[in-house]
C-alpha cells in the first residue's frame, strides 16, 4: 500500500464527483481510499419559543438515530456509485462539520479530495463552504473537484 487518499462525499453530484476521482487516484497508486461522510443533528426548536405553535414533544434519540440512519444509507449508495474493486477502502461516517471531519480524516494523509458546488462568495457565505475550509486547513496535498458540467443546463 502506497499512501492513503481521503475523500468527502456528500450525495452529491460534486462528491460523486469526487470519490469518481478518487478511486482513479487510489487504484493509479495502490493507495488506501478513505471515504468519509460528515453529518450534523439539528434538533428542533424548544416549544417555548414565542411565535411557535405547539406540537407534541418528539423524540430526540430516536429523530437522532433515523438521521445517523440516513446519512448511513447515503454513504453506502454513494460508494455503490463506483467501482471499488482491487480498492482498501475504509468508510467513516462522522457526526459534526464536514469541513472539520475531512481535515481531521485526512491528518497525514497523501491527498484529500472533496467536491465543490460552485456556489459562490455569497452562496458560501450563507452555505458554509466546505471546499474553502479545506484548502485553508488541510495538511496534506489537496484537490477540489467540480462535477462535469450538464449540456442540458442552461
Amino acid at each position: 500500500m502506497a499512501g492513503r487518499i481521503v475523500v468527502g462525499v456528500d450525495g452529491s453530484e460534486a462528491g460523486d464527483a469526487a470519490l469518481g476521482w478518487a478511486t482513479d487516484i487510489a487504484r493509479m497508486r495502490d493507495a488506501q481510499l478513505v471515504v468519509v461522510h460528515a453529518w450534523t443533528f439539528i434538533p428542533p426548536a424548544p416549544l417555548s419559543e414565542p411565535g411557535l405553535m405547539a406540537v407534541p414533544a418528539g423524540d430526540l434519540i430516536g429523530d437522532l438515530e433515523v438521521e445517523r440512519e440516513a446519512s448511513d444509507a447515503m454513504l453506502d449508495q454513494a460508494l455503490e456509485r463506483v467501482d471499488l474493486s482491487g480498492l482498501d477502502v475504509e468508510r467513516r461516517l462522522v457526526e459534526g462539520s464536514p469541513g472539520e471531519a475531512v481535515v481531521a480524516a485526512a491528518d497525514g494523509a497523501d491527498l484529500l479530495v472533496v467536491g465543490s458546488h460552485g456556489h459562490g462568495a455569497f452562496g458560501a457565505a450563507l452555505l458554509g463552504s466546505v471546499s474553502r475550509h479545506v484548502e485553508k486547513h488541510a495538511s496534506c496535498e489537496v484537490m477540489i473537484i467540480r462535477p462535469k458540467p450538464d449540456e442540458n443546463r442552461e
